[in-house]
């Protein structure tokens, strides 16, 4: 078998640790794919943490593709547009970082209402 299939394939261990029946439950649409791969809370705050450290390495492509990432799962979180805000800057790419500067002002000023809606009742 080629290497890169090999890879792909992983090992027999690792091919019997998937739980079938979360892949299912996935497929039907019974469980999202963020449960069906086992990701919690912890992951998350983990990626993003690696995002922020590779922003302050000036690897920002990589940065940028871990917040679409996590954003592909599902898992956005306010901080995010000005992350990848910051990150289009770092690339020279000013479109697209004034486009989620934008999305982050907007989150942040939803975010300020809803905690004042919360503060009134």
């Amino acid at each position: 078998m080629p290497i890169p299939q090999l890879t792909l394939h992983g090992s027999e261990k690792q091919r019997q640790t998937v739980d079938q029946t979360r892949v299912d439950a996935c497929l039907q649409g019974d469980q999202t794919l963020t449960a069906a791969l086992g990701l919690g809370a912890e992951f998350f705050a983990g990626m993003r943490r690696q995002a922020w450290a590779l922003h302050d390495t000036g690897k920002h492509q990589r940065a940028i593709d871990i917040i679409l990432g996590l954003a592909a799962l599902g898992n956005v979180e306010p901080g995010d547009p000005a992350l990848l805000a910051l990150c289009y800057h770092g690339l020279g790419n000013e479109s697209a970082a004034d486009l989620c500067a934008a999305e982050a002002e907007t989150l942040k000023a939803a975010l300020a209402l809803e905690l004042q809606a919360q503060g009134e009742t």
